[in-house]
């Protein structure tokens, strides 16, 4: 009750991305100071500016909150589920200034650990953390709006549409090809994030130029490649009134697919039983998946 406001974990989406923005902003304070400034200022600047409020106070409240939970909560297999799910679903720190989505997207996840995978799955591709991380921010088509008005420079980037299928989901035992990471990294063109416009003068990324109120995940249409593409055999389209369509039907058909299924099954039991768990003990959580 009585706690300082810097020690509140961030939990809004609102809150968090307001932070990434402060942070973005004082890094690039740290880049205009004077060239002749000595190294010692210039360290002293980064340590309170930068690592303390975003690189070192924030990961020290949100290990306080994960491990104080996991030893004293009330629930601790739930507890060793969501370590799992954030293991499996990794979002990690130190990219693009990330510090400060790090913790609020782990705790995003306990929303939907006891729903479907779908869901999960869903809500953690698409969340700004996983955005940020996997550089799908700058994952524009090359037939775009966008790049063929000369709006952006960013290109394809298959960091995440590659994860999708060969950790989150499928593995790579599924027999998927290099064209299925491609058209699915195509499917993830014009994911991206806003967060507010407190640096008027010097935005980042192009999904600021939505409204200041706007925050968090965005589909911005005109980064998006036209067209329909195919992933494992099936084809993916979307029309004028389900512009999303196409990634909510590949996150269905993944999250559905029974090598998914098999991939997890074998994570779950390698994590609760065993480094070599027997064939029937997978094949027992593979069915009930």
């Amino acid at each position: 009750k009585n706690r300082s406001p810097e020690t509140k974990l961030l939990r809004t989406i609102p809150e968090v991305m307001t932070a990434y923005r402060n942070n973005w902003n004082v890094v690039d304070q740290m880049f205009a100071l004077p060239p002749e400034l000595p190294q010692a200022q210039r360290k002293a600047f980064a340590r309170k500016t930068i690592f303390y409020p975003y690189r070192d106070l924030e990961h020290w409240k949100e290990l306080q909150a994960r491990l104080s939970t996991a030893l004293y909560g009330p629930q601790p297999v739930f507890e060793r589920f969501w370590h799992f799910w954030s293991n499996h679903l990794m979002v990690a720190p130190n990219t693009d200034n990330n510090d400060t989505t790090v913790g609020p997207y782990q705790r995003a996840l306990r929303d939907h650990m006891t729903g479907s995978f779908r869901d999960l799955l869903w809500n953690a591709v698409t969340h700004p953390a996983m955005l940020i991380y996997l550089d799908n921010y700058r994952n524009v088509g090359p037939n775009s709006a966008a790049r063929r008005q000369g709006r952006t420079k960013d290109s394809v980037n298959e960091n995440l549409g590659r994860e999708l299928l060969e950790l989150f989901t499928l593995s790579p035992s599924a027999g998927y090809s290099q064209a299925d990471v491609e058209h699915a990294t195509l499917i993830l063109t014009g994911w991206t994030f806003a967060m507010p416009n407190s640096n008027q003068a010097k935005p980042i990324f192009p999904s600021q130029n939505a409204p200041a109120s706007m925050h968090g995940t965005v589909f911005a249409y005109a980064r998006h490649e036209p067209g329909d593409q195919k992933v494992m055999g099936k084809v993916y389209s979307s029309s004028l009134f389900r512009q999303k369509g196409k990634l909510e039907d590949l996150i269905t058909d993944l999250a559905l697919h029974p090598v998914t299924a098999r991939h997890l099954a074998r994570k779950l039991c390698v994590y609760f039983i065993d480094d070599d768990p027997a064939p029937s003990a997978i094949e027992q959580v593979e069915k009930v998946f």
